[in-house]
């Protein structure tokens, strides 16, 4: 009896190290987002949308102060070609303001 793996077993395996590599290259690119994110960039992806911290963006939620939003959340703006759509909240605008302050 041969114990070389099928084709259907090597096409398996192929498709979890694909899985595995997309796992790493999503979770790195999240990763990145964040640490420039929080240098008060604002990341434009070009296929998922643009982040930036609420804070950069100035945009606060009633009742909020510039403190709270400096420690806490992300916004999330699809842009125009984006493969994902929102509700929009506190966390998610439909656009960034083209005037953006330079500290």
């Amino acid at each position: 009896m041969d114990n070389a793996p099928t084709l259907q077993q090597a096409e398996l395996a192929s498709q979890k190290d694909n899985l595995r590599l997309a796992t790493k290259i999503w979770t790195a690119m999240g990763k990145m987002i964040r640490s420039q994110c929080n240098k008060g960039r604002i990341i434009d992806t070009l296929v998922f949308g643009t982040f930036t911290k609420q804070s950069t963006l100035r945009i606060f939620s009633d009742g909020q102060t510039s403190s709270e939003a400096t420690s806490a959340n992300y916004i999330y703006c699809p842009g125009p070609k984006s493969i994902f759509s929102i509700m929009e909240n506190s966390d998610n605008v439909k656009n960034i303001p083209q005037q953006v302050s330079l500290r």
